[in-house]
């Protein structure tokens, strides 16, 4: 895993124009996933946080987007959410947990496991293992300093 940073690239100022939109929440999302994945710029992370904080469609999308993306929902118009536990989502994000750069870390950390946490509390019956890779994960080192500290938070409070 290489942690140079190509030139930075903002998330997207606004939603596009239709944000009402499912579809519109669902492809702002996959443009800023691209971001983090091409830059590793955290500040994107953040901004993409606060836009989430900022907007429940977004949230709900997310949660969505994670679901099907890992085969635990069938993509449907609806948007619809049906399962109960996200076993293939959490088994999913605790390998992004260890694999990915910093910028994917803090979205994991800030949007991705709330949104899963808050949809299903056992984390598909995956909690302790969470805790675990999370923890190895900042053994393992994270450059940024509010990141390090963002993420040892979270683990004190999953536990």
């Amino acid at each position: 895993m290489s942690t140079t940073r190509c030139r930075a690239v903002a998330v997207p100022v606004q939603i596009p124009a239709v944000a009402g939109e499912r579809s519109s929440a669902f492809a702002y999302r996959s443009s800023v996933i691209g971001i983090l994945l091409h830059t590793n710029d955290v500040e994107a992370a953040v901004a993409y946080q606060r836009e989430l904080d900022a907007r429940p469609l977004l949230r709900r999308n997310e949660l969505w987007s994670l679901a099907t993306f890992c085969g635990d929902e069938p993509q449907t118009p609806q948007f619809a959410l049906t399962a109960k536990q996200l076993k293939r989502t959490a088994a999913e994000v605790i390998r992004d947990l260890s694999n990915l750069n910093d910028a994917y870390l803090h979205y994991l950390v800030t949007a991705a496991i709330p949104a899963v946490l808050e949809h299903d509390p056992s984390f598909g019956s995956l909690r302790a293992q969470l805790g675990t890779t999370m923890e190895q994960r900042v053994e393992h080192g994270i450059a940024d300093a509010r990141l390090r500290a963002a993420t040892m938070a979270f683990m004190k409070s999953i536990r």
